[in-house]
């Protein structure tokens, strides 16, 4: 045989392995192409030693940096949880890394798996939980389906997650709680004339303990805001909406569009970069989706600030599972007394 097709063949064998089991591969092997056990071996030997080669990365600010493991022992990565707090080593396949820095680290095998740890100094450390999972997800529908309990698992073995606002913002609540941190659900809308894509948006706002107050996060945008040095929660956010005032994005990953976002056939993608292109598009973006916002309070009830026109809106778009409160009510409750 030619040596183009011995590898196709060394190639196809070794995925029929990952697809069956090994003695199923060897056996089709055996029959259709008259391929021994022994070379069989050979070739998988040789695919375990050359290919799967492991690698680990420290992901921060858009760039990748590969790390070198020593050798010693210490606390084994598949034990570990996504989140954990003071970790300085890890054992990944028998070597040992140093975790010197908060953040996202990926320890892969090339051609077979990753395994995604973030790693935070202490409890005021939240900001690197929310720089991974801006950078772990992109904007899309493809894991929607997927059961809420399950799409914790998939953050731990995928690169990336195709998840849209919503689905996202809830995940990083659930990734936030379970590390000892507060955060709660934003619904935000227009009242404008509503379409059927583009009539609001799903956020967080997390409490960030080193400031005692809470700050508006938009993992799906991949943004935190300030103005005049401050970090911006909800209601800032709103009055710069409400005054047309731009704030200024805190990038805290870059992020992309999946470009299988489809619904009832219809790819979004395209009309989705051209909305969000640039930052003035983003804010004017921002401008139709954060007229109003509310949080949830129980049992998917909202509390929206709003009142007059606004108010009537909101209840005529969403009244079945909406309240609304005037912005001095609205404050009071969500923001007085803040601990």
């Amino acid at each position: 045989m030619k040596t183009r097709e011995i590898f196709e063949l060394k190639c196809g064998f070794i995925n029929l392995v990952k697809a069956k089991n090994w003695n199923e591969a060897v056996a089709t092997y055996e029959k259709e192409f008259g391929i021994d056990r022994k070379t069989a071996r050979n070739w998988w030997n040789w695919y375990k030693r050359e290919i799967c080669v492991p690698e680990v990365c420290f992901e921060s600010g858009g760039k990748s940096e590969i790390l070198t493991g020593k050798s010693g022992s210490a606390e084994k990565l598949q034990s570990l949880p996504l989140v954990v707090k003071g970790l300085r080593n890890v054992e990944f396949m028998g070597k040992v890394y140093n975790l010197d820095r908060e953040g996202l680290y990926r320890f892969s095998v090339i051609s077979e798996s990753v395994r995604n740890l973030i790693v935070i100094r202490n409890e005021m450390s939240v900001m690197p939980i929310l720089e991974a999972m801006a950078l772990m997800q992109v904007h899309g529908n493809r894991d929607s389906m997927v059961k809420r309990e399950e799409r914790k698992k998939l953050l731990l073995s995928r690169y990336w997650i195709s998840l849209t606002c919503g689905c996202i913002s809830a995940l990083t609540i659930e990734v936030l709680t379970d590390a000892g941190f507060k955060a709660r659900s934003v619904s935000s809308m227009t009242v404008d004339q509503w379409n059927t894509y583009n009539n609001g948006h799903m956020t967080i706002e997390v409490f960030f303990p080193a400031l005692s107050r809470w700050v508006f996060v938009d993992i799906d945008m991949g943004y935190i805001f300030m103005s005049d040095g401050q970090l911006l929660d909800c209601y800032n956010f709103w009055q710069c909406v409400k005054e047309n005032r731009q704030p200024t994005f805190v990038a805290l990953a870059p992020k992309e569009i999946d470009p299988l976002w489809l619904e009832n056939d219809y790819s979004y993608t395209h009309m989705w970069r051209k909305i969000v292109a640039d930052i003035p598009s983003k804010w004017n973006w921002y401008l139709r989706a954060f007229q109003t916002f509310g949080f949830n309070v129980h049992d998917d009830r909202w509390v929206y600030l709003a009142s007059g026109r606004t108010a009537r809106r909101v209840l005529e778009y969403r009244g079945h599972y909406a309240t609304t409160l005037s912005e001095k009510a609205f404050v009071e409750k969500f923001y007085k007394n803040v601990k």
